[in-house]
């Protein structure tokens, strides 16, 4: 094998771990492939820098740990980078040890949410040579350069490594990017669009594409391990930035949709006044929907919103049940959960709502009556998933100090409670779910039902057509 390339990097993001087939729980259940914007982010930042990178997405490709390790070795890159969550992580190990073994003057690093919750224990691994914490832009900018100089690594903030006697060192988290306009958009060239699903979860247009404008969360959910992750501040990019990439993206890749795939696009009322306003005022055509809280929207701006080209707003009302929201330290309010989606279905904008089940405290009770309130709502969609306790909230450590689980996968805590078996979650996940639609659809039948009716004249076409969705409920319903 031939000599390193010494600007090459590849970065990789991994495939997560195939546990569906065990606990076949939504949340491990493999959804369709989204541009992975961090890693392009990164990648962005490293070609300005004049680095030769190259994105392997394992997500997509599926390829066994000896066939990604054979593909990166391939490119005889220097440095190999993959970005890690709890439930991937396993994976990109697995691929750190095969590239060692094969070349071990490879320089591996970790970032990603799962090494930045726990850097210390990551840099442990041999076969780790470094772990970026938090936004990793700057960090692994300076880290190449620090390698490929021979410079002390340790007055770079923001990383994590054994040293010559393997003691693990810790620079501590580096500062967060505050100027996020300064970055360059994403580095799409790198990937094959056409690989990813470019269709949002409500906007059937093709093609929709997703933008990032802001990084982190102003709110402290006890179930959320964003804090753990992206630190305290709440950054977002300025509207101009955020057209611009629009813009770009209209011209560069035929846009037609944008989904905004960030924590909390509403974290910023003001912010999103401001970019509905631009995109208005530089008459820029393009529908869009995006991620809320209740409490984050109000009538004049749902309004304002629709105006600027919004059809779609999800929003995580987590449960009906107020005492849950409340131990959850949600901080929102079931009526706020009922107003917010009166004013969408006002404005024009489908509403998605999504729930939990299963967290600590709650009982089969508690869940029946989250799920009467999804059916209260009338959202156009809704999901309702088991609660799987990960790294990096208040609510896991909690699940983990009163042993408040069945199975750990890795770190991630798969819960039960006092009053509720994990297999009685898992199956109560799957009767909600299919409760919710069954009823939803009917309804929704009744409603066409009406609207037929009253369209149509004729009596025997009348009662044909009332006979044949009178049927099909039925059926539905069996």
């Amino acid at each position: 094998m031939g000599d390193l390339i010494g600007n090459r990097i590849v970065l990789v993001q991994p495939d997560m771990m195939p546990w569906f087939d065990q606990y076949p729980l939504h949340f491990f259940k493999k959804g369709k492939p989204m541009v992975p914007l961090g890693l392009l982010s990164l990648a962005a930042v490293l070609e300005k820098h004049e680095y030769d990178v190259t994105i392997i997405d394992n997500y997509v490709k599926a390829y066994s740990t000896q066939t990604l390790a054979q593909k990166i070795l391939a490119l005889a890159p220097k440095f190999v980078g993959f970005s890690a969550t709890s439930v991937s992580i396993q994976n990109a190990l697995d691929a750190t040890r095969r590239l060692k073994e094969e070349r071990s003057d490879i320089v591996t690093i970790l970032g990603g949410s799962h090494p930045t919750i726990f850097p210390e224990t990551t840099a442990s691994d041999p076969h780790v040579d470094y772990v970026v914490q938090g936004e990793g832009e700057n960090v692994l900018k300076e880290l190449l350069g620090a390698v490929d100089k021979r410079r002390d690594t340790r007055q770079i903030r923001g990383l994590c490594f054994r040293d010559a006697q393997s003691n693990v060192e810790n620079t501590g988290r580096g500062d967060r990017i505050t100027a996020l306009d300064d970055l360059p958009f994403s580095a799409r060239h790198l990937v094959d669009m056409n690989e990813y699903c470019r269709r949002g979860s409500f906007l059937q247009i093709y093609p929709t594409d997703v933008i990032s404008s802001s990084r982190g969360c102003p709110f402290r959910c006890s179930f959320c391990g964003c804090l753990s992750c992206w630190g305290p501040r709440y950054m977002t990019r300025s509207p101009q930035s955020v057209v611009d990439e629009i813009e770009m993206l209209q011209r560069m890749y035929g846009t037609r949709g944008i989904y905004f795939r960030e924590g909390t696009f509403t974290g910023k009322p003001s912010r999103v006044v401001d970019l509905c306003l631009e995109i208005l005022r530089r008459k820029v055509h393009v529908y869009w929907e995006c991620v809320s809280r209740v409490d984050a929207l109000t009538k004049e701006t749902v309004s304002l919103m629709r105006r600027a080209g919004c059809r779609a707003i999800w929003c995580g009302v987590e449960s009906g049940n107020q005492q849950t929201l409340d131990r959850l330290n949600k901080g929102t309010t079931l009526a706020q959960a009922q107003q917010a989606y009166q004013w969408m279905r006002a404005a024009g904008i489908r509403g998605g709502a999504s729930f939990m089940i299963g967290i600590p405290g709650e009982t089969r009770a508690n869940i029946m009556e989250t799920l009467r309130f999804a059916r209260r709502l009338r959202v156009d969609s809704a999901s309702f998933q088991a609660y799987v306790a990960l790294p990096g909230s208040e609510l896991y450590a909690w699940v983990l100090r009163e042993g408040m689980y069945a199975h750990k996968l890795g770190d991630i805590c798969l819960v039960q409670t006092p009053s509720l078996t994990h297999a009685e979650v898992a199956a109560l996940e799957r009767i909600v779910n299919r409760r919710y639609y069954r009823s939803n659809i009917r309804s929704r039948l009744g409603y066409l039902k009406d609207e037929l009716c009253n369209a149509v004249r004729a009596p025997r076409t009348l009662g044909v057509v009332s006979r044949i969705i009178g049927e099909g409920m039925r059926r539905l319903v069996k």
